[in-house]
């Protein structure tokens, strides 16, 4: 009876501690669906956090049977590139009431380096998030490249809009309209708020 005891005290103290675990980009990409980031399975992303816990390079074949590497992996953040031309940069975020955000940032970069950017926020169950993420006066027409630096916490949106050009004209990337927009974390409400 004392052995049953001490085996239930010990499963209990177990999962307690399972049921704390620290939320870092670490456990929240060992959790992440497969449908956040199609184009590699599960088993990929537990492979790349694997090569780099030892300190290798962590470069899968995905899905597509291409070549997909974790570039960066910190507590707060990770870089996965997809392929030569697709990365993704996966942001925690901590709201006021220490609730997790995670912003998944989906670039791809054209043939003419423009890069455009999709954001998809969840929360750390990784369920989409209300009131998820906008680009505030978006027009149709531009490239957006949005990055978040990892130490500051801040948003960078870079708007990139091309000159339409007709026959016979030459097509000078230097005619492109460039705009870049700075976002500040506001913690309380649990969004980025643009300044400018």
């Amino acid at each position: 009876m004392r052995k049953i005891l001490i085996l239930i005290a010990i499963l209990c103290v177990q999962i307690n501690i399972n049921a704390q675990e620290p939320t870092s980009a670490k456990n929240l990409l060992r959790q992440m669906p497969e449908s956040v980031i199609p184009v590699l399975t599960h088993n990929n992303v537990l492979d790349m956090l694997d090569f780099t816990g030892v300190g290798q390079k962590a470069e899968v074949t995905n899905r597509l049977n291409g070549k997909s590497e974790m570039t960066e992996l910190s507590e707060s953040s990770a870089a996965i590139k997809l392929s030569s031309t697709t990365r993704v940069n996966i942001h925690l975020m901590t709201r006021a009431d220490n609730e997790t955000m995670i912003y998944v940032i989906n670039t791809t970069e054209t043939a003419d380096s423009l890069r455009d950017s999709e954001v998809k926020v969840y929360d750390s169950k990784w369920h989409p998030a209300a009131p998820g993420f906008k680009i505030p006066n978006h027009h149709p027409q531009c490239f957006n490249e949005v990055v978040i630096d990892p130490h500051t916490k801040k948003m960078m949106l870079t708007e990139t809009q091309r000159s339409l050009c007709f026959e016979g004209e030459s097509q000078d990337k230097t005619n492109d309209t460039v705009n870049t927009r700075h976002a500040e974390w506001d913690a309380r409400k649990g969004v980025f708020t643009f300044k400018d």
